[in-house]
């Protein structure tokens, strides 16, 4: 792994770029950084560069001035109200300190709580290779200043429109934290995309579990397709 760290006209970006080939970028979710891995699984390194920064506010990308203009979330939510709370930036170090301890000592029930989280369908048998990725992912995950930043955003539901590009929307049906909506609103907005709803079983989660292979499959059909 290949870790730089970019000065750009807009600061510093800290980035991980990884194999050779057709470049591939990642943009990570809510408590990820450039240190990512799961969302690689199944590229081959020969033939795809595997690039990751670390957006502002995690990792070691600086925060700096890009606060998103409006602050529209709902003051009065539970789960807004306590995600405030245990992830910020002056304590997540020791929420994400205890989630790897205890995933250490008890690593199948916090795979269990953790697909009971984000999948609709009923927790099954859990298979030892999914805990143990689930477990070993956990180990770089931190919220930093980015995760509270990331759920004040309000993004104007027009912008989504301006995308010329060919697009890709990959959803799972059993996603527990995203709302279909989301997928739905992006391919009715995006004129060039291709909508893919998996029926995948860790749901919001599409690279655990044997269903990731077709994730994957579909992404990389679709970046190597003329």
């Amino acid at each position: 792994m290949n870790t730089q760290h970019i000065k750009t006209k807009l600061g510093q970006v800290e980035c991980s770029i990884i194999g050779a080939g057709v470049p591939v970028l990642f943009l990570h979710g809510g408590h990820s950084n450039c240190h990512e891995r799961l969302a690689h699984k199944g590229f081959d390194r020969q033939t795809f560069l595997l690039i990751t920064p670390s957006r502002p506010g995690y990792g070691n990308t600086p925060l700096g001035d890009s606060k998103t203009p409006q602050q529209a979330a709902d003051l009065k939510d539970k789960t807004y109200r306590i995600a405030r709370r245990i992830f910020h930036h002056r304590v997540e170090r020791f929420t994400w300190g205890m989630v790897r301890l205890f995933s250490e000592l008890m690593p199948r029930v916090i795979a269990s709580n953790f697909f009971a989280e984000f999948s609709t369908q009923p927790t099954p048998t859990l298979r030892s290779a999914d805990v143990s990725e689930l477990v070993e992912t956990l180990k770089a995950y931190r919220s930093g200043e980015g995760f509270l930043n990331d759920i004040d955003h309000a993004i104007n539901k027009q912008l989504l429109g301006k995308i010329e590009c060919p697009t890709l929307i990959v959803h799972s049906k059993n996603d527990h934290t995203v709302s279909l909506e989301h997928p739905h609103h992006a391919h009715q907005m995006i004129s060039d995309s291709t909508l893919e709803l998996v029926d995948n079983e860790w749901g919001h989660l599409l690279w655990l579990g044997e269903d990731a292979k077709e994730v994957t499959a579909l992404i990389e059909r679709f970046i190597v397709t003329p």
